[in-house]
């Protein structure tokens, strides 16, 4: 996941209000405004939970030919 202030990529991020807006960003930047919730990570178990499914491998199509 990137910190949605600097673009940094991070495991762990911090829910944080700055300047009005809440944020999921990296420690550094949470220094700028108010953490509401201390360290997140976001993991492939809390996605499945969301419904968001991986993509899956496209279905092959076989196809029978005469001669």
């Amino acid at each position: 996941m990137q910190c949605e202030m600097c673009g940094k990529d991070v495991e762990e991020f911090y829910r944080t209000r700055i300047e009005g807006t809440i944020l999921n960003v990296c420690k550094s930047c949470a220094a700028h405004g108010e953490v509401l919730k201390e360290t997140t990570r976001e993991r492939k178990e809390d996605i499945k939970k969301l419904g968001v499914e991986s993509p899956s491998k496209p279905e092959s199509i076989e196809e029978l030919v005469e001669g």
